[in-house]
């Protein structure tokens, strides 16, 4: 390998994920053994410490029956370092010593010089080391009578077990840490595959401008075959927005091309023909009207947007259903009276939703205002609410024209507008805006129509009620 194509390796990511994976995977091994260690050494030494403070205890209370001859006695248990036999060294009050267990066995930690150390009136821990570095560790006390007891164990199985214990370490250490960088590596580049894929297909789609193409899955079910089907998913939806978009914005250069020439007329007709003040402020009015219609539709587009994109700030609260239709239905009835249009209202007042009262009562209101707008006169319209199965329906249902099959599955498009409708003023926003904000509560809405016998619009909302406080 050249030295130009060993550079272009090391700058690839796959080299640079397969070197940082082995070196965090190097330290966190060496970490954890290094740890493991630390633990081990600190057991064998809380152990060795209670060990000689039982036996301190022990001699100690023998020494209180019975003198030095009780001491003694004990002593003849076990002999030796062979036996596991404690160093036990007593002495009197100035520190002489009195008697040495076994003096031979502990020679080489020259013990006689204990009796040059100093005392003090408590409990003292004392390491006395032999030239080949083994470590006796003693716990001295005073006893009641003014002696000094000693007792002791010695480190050399400690200090062999540890030393075992850091070779097996290292030898361990150098295989995981062998296999993390060969484990490491052949998963960075591994896993980097699909990449390549990835950049092929959007290579492909830059090259035809075309979203249809596909990054192949291997159908393994892991979360690399997770990604991939997540990209084409995404791709998927790019391709349905893409159009959707393109059929937005030739409904919306429709919808907005008839009031913003109504706009320019009545301005210009204005102008052209020297209005006196009155007609002027009526033509004033009109381009007012006509400019409130087209702000109230970007508006209604931004909100859809933001609440199919999940951007849409929601103040979640406990909403009393009855209430929301209660006010939804204040604010249509006198619509309704004038189309001589009856409204018939079944809700339990024990219903509580969890969401945004705000805009829920809008969606709900343009469900009615649909209802009441699409219901000849002497017609009905009634709202019934219920619970079944943990959600709370709210039904809206008219006596009015009724929507053919073929078309029900557009009515939720923004600015789609059956054919009959197109004679009445409208947005054609407000059914996707129903939905819109229905999903962002985490509900469903759907239809039930026939053509000549009216239509009922259903919401589904779940009637867990997640937020504190009062209902709305």
């Amino acid at each position: 390998m050249s030295f130009a194509r060993l550079k272009t390796f090391f700058r690839t990511v796959g080299f640079r994920i397969a070197l940082w994976h082995s070196v965090a995977f190097a330290i966190g091994a060496v970490l954890v053994f290094v740890a493991a260690y630390f633990v081990l050494q600190r057991s064998v030494n809380e152990e060795t410490r209670d060990t000689n403070e039982f036996r301190l205890t022990q001699f100690a209370t023998e020494y209180k029956k019975g003198g030095l001859p009780a001491v003694l006695e004990l002593c003849k248990l076990r002999k030796g370092r062979a036996q596991k036999a404690a160093f036990v060294r007593l002495a009197d009050a100035h520190n002489q010593t009195i008697f040495l267990r076994d003096a031979e066995e502990w020679s080489e930690f020259q013990p006689q010089h204990l009796a040059e150390r100093p005392v003090p009136e408590g409990k003292e821990w004392i390491d006395l080391t032999a030239p080949d570095g083994t470590v006796l560790r003693l716990v001295s006390t005073r006893l009641d009578d003014g002696s000094i007891l000693q007792v002791g164990k010695s480190l050399e199985n400690v200090a062999t077990l540890l030393s075992q214990f850091r070779i097996a370490l290292i030898g361990i250490a150098a295989v995981v840490i062998v296999a993390g960088i060969v484990g490491g590596s052949f998963a960075a580049f591994r896993a980097l595959r699909p990449v390549h894929q990835v950049t092929a297909t959007v290579r492909s789609i830059l090259a035809t401008g075309k979203f249809t193409a596909r990054v192949p899955s291997r159908g393994t079910g892991d979360e690399i075959d997770e990604m991939v089907l997540c990209f084409n998913t995404m791709l998927g939806k790019i391709d349905i927005l893409i159009c959707g978009m393109r059929d937005s914005l030739d409904n919306v250069a429709h919808d907005l091309r008839t009031p913003m020439t109504r706009l320019r007329n009545i301005a210009t007709k204005a102008v052209e023909q020297d209005y006196d003040k009155g007609h002027a402020l009526e033509a004033l009015g009109d381009c007012l009207e006509e400019s409130e219609r087209v702000v109230e539709m970007l508006v209604t587009l931004m909100d859809i947007a933001e609440a199919e994109t999940g951007a849409m700030k929601l103040e979640n609260r406990p909403v009393n259903v009855a209430r929301l239709v209660s006010q939804v239905v204040d604010i249509y009835e006198h619509v309704a009276e004038e189309k001589h249009i009856t409204i018939e209202v079944d809700v339990s007042r024990a219903l509580v939703v969890s969401g945004d009262a705000m805009r829920l009562q809008r969606a709900v209101g343009n469900l009615m205002d649909n209802a009441i707008k699409y219901t000849p006169e002497n017609g009905r319209v009634k709202v019934r609410a219920g619970q079944r199965d943990g959600m709370v329906d709210i039904e809206v249902a008219d006596t009015g024209e009724g929507i053919h099959r073929e078309e029900l599955s557009r009515i939720w498009e923004r600015l789609y507008r059956v054919d009959k409708s197109r004679s009445k003023r409208g947005l054609g926003l407000g059914l996707s805006f129903v939905k819109a904000i229905v999903e962002a509560h985490s509900g469903k809405v759907r239809v039930d129509s026939q053509p000549g016998q009216g239509s009922k619009f259903t919401v589904e909302l779940p009637d867990n009620v997640a937020a504190n406080g009062r209902p709305q």
